[in-house]
């Protein structure tokens, strides 16, 4: 299938369901080392900066049309595996290169210095497998203070 350029604003394939008790699409597939479904944007210019307002993948989540503004309690992304899994759950890269990933133990690993605009629980303060909470340093310098011998 294949779009033409003009007009814009138009897709080339639109899907939809009025079906409440099922999917709108269903894909599946056996493949061994491709995705069942691949996405791919290409920039449609050689300015880099052309595209900055474009997605890969863009997902709305509204309510009911001509609905009085309730919204909906749909989950954005659900990702499940029924059978169990050993892989990634969710992996990010950048150039072919991991930035984020979350392991199927709910885990996660980013390979920058991360920020948290909340709250992070920290199972084990003295694991080697992440920096330290300033709540535990701070408890760690005062009972340091308290082995110091005063003059």
């Amino acid at each position: 299938m294949r779009q033409p350029s003009e007009p814009n604003f138009s897709s080339a394939l639109n899907i939809t369901s009025a079906n409440e008790g099922g999917s709108a699409m269903q894909i599946r597939g056996i493949e061994r080392k491709l995705g069942t479904l691949k996405i791919t944007h290409e920039n449609p210019s050689a300015n880099a900066k052309y595209d900055e307002n474009a997605a890969a993948l863009s997902i709305d989540i509204v309510g009911k049309r001509g609905a009085s503004g309730n919204g909906t309690a749909a989950q954005g992304i659900f990702i499940n595996s029924s059978a169990g899994t050993t892989g990634k759950m969710l992996r990010i890269r950048n150039k072919n290169k991991d930035k984020f990933y979350v392991n199927p133990d709910g885990g996660f690993h980013s390979y920058a210095s991360s920020t948290v605009a909340g709250n992070l629980t920290v199972n084990d303060p003295i694991s080697e497998k992440h920096a330290a909470t300033k709540d535990y340093v701070d408890k760690a310098i005062s009972e340091l203070k308290k082995l110091i011998p005063k003059k």
